[in-house]
């Protein structure tokens, strides 16, 4: 006996035929002003955005909210490619954002019940979700053409450490890229950081200053931006983040501001 979904077959038809098929549901990426300032019917187009930021300062940790988010809103599989973590890694980090519970630092048997709610309703909103992890530990972008079948169509793929992709033809993996988004008519996120952000931000917040990187590469620019880790000022809330929307091909530029909460997830304050 041989069974196949229906919806399955119907989403093979359609890239065969080259019939886009209309999702059910608008992208969110769960922080409401960014979904206004990006669009969220421009969300389910091909689209490559870049995240960057300082290193060290949480850009995997929006990143994974931007995963969580854009699966629970969708229904649809999330890609989530990472060169350092392994899936179990990621798994516990998921179980740590979404329980406040860190796996690592707790013994089976000295589990409280408090503890047990809470994982419990974390393991299930994790198998209730469909995320994909995948270790590229060679760095290769064939790798993440490979992954990617006909019949696969993910809502969202995002590039963890991105700068792991970087060679000397790095010019050449983002044009892939923008090929890859283009042909699944989805969009991409490449997270990425450096040293140099800071300074632009510096001189001004809202825009992208003499970036030598090729921005041109990249439909949308956010600028993951937290005040104490750029400048040295005393007064500051450690918990503050922003997200600065600097480019913006397909909607409008803006700041959103965030809150980075006790459950490990930043939510938005506006």
């Amino acid at each position: 006996m041989y069974t196949k979904c229906m919806k399955e077959i119907c989403k093979e038809a359609a890239l065969k035929f080259n019939l886009p098929l209309n999702r059910e549901n608008d992208i969110s990426t769960g922080f409401e002003k960014l979904d206004e300032i990006l669009g969220k019917k421009n969300l389910r187009k091909s689209n490559v955005i870049a995240l960057k930021s300082r290193p060290g300062i949480g850009l995997t940790t929006i990143a994974l909210d931007f995963v969580i988010n854009i699966a629970k809103s969708t229904g649809e599989e999330v890609m989530y490619f990472a060169p350092r973590s392994s899936p179990d890694e990621i798994f516990e980090k998921l179980v740590t954002k979404l329980s406040g519970v860190m796996l690592s630092k707790i013994q089976y048997n000295k589990k409280s019940d408090y503890d047990n709610v809470k994982l419990l309703s974390a393991f299930q909103q994790i198998y209730n979700l469909n995320i994909s992890v995948c270790n590229y530990a060679d760095c290769c972008i064939e790798d993440i053409e490979k992954a990617l079948t006909m019949s696969r169509k993910p809502a969202l793929i995002v590039i963890d450490d991105f700068d792991e992709f970087k060679t000397a033809n790095s010019k050449n993996v983002l044009v892939k890229i923008k090929m890859l988004s283009r042909r699944l008519n989805i969009p991409i996120i490449i997270c990425s950081s450096n040293k140099k952000i800071s300074f632009e931000i510096k001189k001004n917040r809202q825009l992208l200053i003499n970036y030598k990187e090729n921005i041109s590469m990249f439909d949308t620019i956010i600028l993951f931006y937290r005040q104490p880790y750029y400048e040295d000022m005393e007064d500051y809330d450690i918990n503050s983040a922003e997200l600065i929307v600097s480019k913006n091909i397909n909607g409008y530029l803006g700041v959103v501001k965030l809150h980075y909460n006790s459950s490990t997830a930043f939510v938005c304050v506006d």
